[in-house]
């Protein structure tokens, strides 16, 4: 597989709200013109790479900041984790919906919401802000969060005023790899000092480390166990909670104040068809980082032919005559090059040279 990152250099900038944080590497072709931050509910980092996640307005300017992206066949949790963590936004990903399932994007200018909101269509999944967080689920999931989230926080608005604040403080909800989520529980309730009974409701799995920004203990919990169907109940006063089965009903109990079942909110012009875009001078596009692990040459040059938008003519006979094939199969790591650099780095090795002349891509063997 490869991957690259790929961002025309007139439009490279950090978020708004501050430095971007590292970038990780993925595994398929991935090319942006900015990058939106997501978290997902398998999210291969360790917990010690937290990142300062926006909040309040700060997050809905980054929500409205346009971005381009180009996925091809790009596997859901490992590109849109790799991107996502640059721009700063939560997103996180219901460990239900499977991660390799594939995107297909790609645009220049749309806010980096209505992305967030493409790629839950295409996936034909839903989607919702939640605190911080944008969440995407199953079909039907979003309605459901909303409505559980209102029972729990109706539920606390009850309790005396000590035990509300236990259950509303707000801490950064995190785990390391191979976390169960009964090791999760058990750790929100040491550091909330709040009793967590039926744990043993809760499936054995093991989680890759997760980081979202601070939520009340409320949030944290139903964030966790919905994805397992379940929810819980207050007990003792607000000294415990109850784990138990999600009422099959729970989507016709309303919805927490403040929360959406609508993507996450872009202002400005309506964006572009998503798959119309293309480098106007490929002159201006800089390959931040490209990635290719033992693919057929061919299929690479496709798929870099179809993301600019270039006719791709190969010199056949040059190649028989050299005793070259496109059926080779080629490794490249390479960052901060320019169009012209990655071409050349990607087939010098292979004994060819290319041409690249308004939007044609010629490829021959070298002399």
């Amino acid at each position: 597989m490869f991957s690259a990152d790929v961002t025309p250099t007139e439009r490279v900038s950090p978020p708004k709200n501050g430095p971007a944080p590292r970038a990780l590497t993925g595994h398929s072709l991935t090319l942006a013109a900015t990058l939106l931050a997501i978290l997902t509910g398998g999210l291969a980092v360790g917990a010690s790479d937290s990142t300062a996640w926006l909040t309040g307005k700060p997050r809905e300017e980054q929500l409205a900041e346009p971005i381009g992206v180009a996925w091809v066949a790009a596997p859901v949790r490992a590109t849109l984790d790799h991107l996502a963590r640059a721009q700063r936004v939560a997103v996180l990903l219901d460990r239900r919906v499977d991660p390799s399932r594939e995107i297909n994007l790609t645009t220049d200018a749309m806010p980096l919401g209505s992305v967030i909101g493409e790629v839950a269509r295409r996936l034909g999944l839903d989607v919702c802000q939640y605190q911080s967080v944008v969440y995407l689920g199953p079909p039907g999931s979003a309605a459901r969060l909303k409505a559980v989230a209102t029972r729990r926080h109706d539920d606390a608005r009850r309790l005396p005023a000590a035990a509300a604040r236990r259950l509303l403080h707000e801490k950064p909800l995190r785990w390391d790899d191979f976390a169960t989520p009964r090791q999760v529980l058990a750790e929100f309730g040491r550091s909330a000092l709040v009793r967590i009974e039926g744990e043993d409701r809760v499936p054995h799995d093991l989680l890759a480390a997760a980081d979202l920004p601070a939520l009340p203990l409320l949030d944290r919990l139903t964030l966790l166990l919905f994805q397992f169907d379940l929810t819980f109940e207050i007990v003792g006063d607000g000294k415990g909670v109850k784990v138990v089965p999600l009422p099959e009903d729970i989507a016709s109990m309303g919805a927490p104040p403040g929360r959406s079942d609508q993507a996450p909110p872009a202002t400005g012009p309506s964006p572009p068809n998503p798959d119309s875009s293309e480098p106007t001078d490929l002159t201006k596009v800089r390959v931040e980082r490209m990635t290719v692990e033992s693919q057929p040459l061919g299929n690479v040059l496709d798929q870099l032919a179809k993301r600019w938008k270039l006719k791709l003519q190969i010199d056949e006979p040059s190649l028989q005559r050299a005793g070259k094939s496109l059926d080779h199969r080629v490794s490249l790591r390479i960052e901060n090059a320019t169009v012209p650099e990655l071409l050349e780095a990607l087939l010098k090795p292979e004994g060819l040279t290319f041409r690249l002349r308004d939007r044609i891509l010629e490829i021959h063997a070298a002399e």
